[in-house]
């Protein structure tokens, strides 16, 4: 009789962890941008592995916001990206993973502003949520974005 109890314990285990949904551990997919100031979704953003291991992330999509059009071009950044389309623009690279869901390092590219600000990324949520914080010198002089994954079966975005 104490065997069998094992055996079915053990058997429910294993099928309750069948069914649990895994956290999203990686940053990799797709992220709907959240303006911090008003709430509302701007972009789509795709975050992909570069070669050198790293993490960046580009516009996939421009959602459609009152003073904003996919043809924009980033007037206001310097150097190579001046006038480059603002649709497939890279604004998030260098960001090097630390452990499960939290990224540093990296740079981040506010194209209204041409800024670019050191950033650092940490899944939130189960990995359906995104916190990006934008700083400069240090993360306390900065500001905080939540992001909401898109495109996952884990995530209702």
């Amino acid at each position: 009789m104490k065997n069998v109890l094992i055996v079915l314990t053990s058997f429910a285990l294993l099928l309750s962890f069948t069914f649990v949904k895994a956290m999203p551990t990686s940053a990799i997919g797709y992220w709907q941008t959240i303006d911090d100031k008003t709430g509302k979704a701007l972009s789509v953003v795709q975050f992909y592995k570069e070669k050198d291991g790293t993490l960046s992330g580009k516009i996939y999509h421009i959602l459609p916001v009152e003073g904003q059009h996919p043809k924009d071009k980033c007037v206001a950044c310097e150097g190579e990206l001046h006038n480059k389309p603002i649709l497939g623009l890279r604004i998030i690279y260098g960001m090097e993973a630390t452990g499960e869901g939290k990224y540093v390092g990296g740079r981040a590219l506010d194209p209204k502003s041409g800024s670019i600000y050191r950033a650092k990324m940490t899944l939130i949520d189960n990995g359906c949520k995104l916190n990006l914080r934008g700083y400069i010198g240090i993360p306390l002089f900065g500001r905080t974005e939540t992001w909401n994954r898109v495109k996952s079966k884990q995530c209702k975005a």
